[in-house]
C-alpha cells in the first residue's frame, strides 16, 4: 500500500536502543571519534524520543485512516453485527 510505504520511516523514528547500541559499537571501532559519535547519537536520541511518539501516531493515522465514526476501535456506529 502506498500510504504505508510513505509513512513507515516516520513510524520507526523512536528507536533509542538501536541508536545507542550502534553508537557504542562505533565508538569501539573508531575510538578517535568516540566523543563526537556519542554526543550526536545521544542528542538525536533525546530529540527523536521526544517527538517520536507523536510522529508514530501521525504516521499510523495517515497510513491507515480510521472512519470518522469509529474512534473507539469497535464496530462503526449504526452498523449491525
Amino acid at each position: 500500500q502506498p500510504a504505508v510505504r510513505r509513512w513507515l520511516g516516520v513510524a520507526l523514528m523512536p528507536q533509542a536502543g538501536v541508536a545507542i547500541g550502534m553508537a557504542l559499537l562505533a565508538t569501539q571501532r573508531f575510538p578517535d571519534t568516540a566523543s563526537v559519535v556519542l554526543t550526536v547519537a545521544v542528542a538525536s536520541t533525546v530529540i527523536l524520543e521526544t517527538i517520536g511518539p507523536v510522529l508514530t501516531r501521525l504516521a499510523i493515522r495517515k497510513a491507515m485512516p480510521v472512519p470518522a465514526d469509529d474512534h473507539d476501535g469497535g464496530p462503526a456506529a449504526g452498523s449491525r453485527a
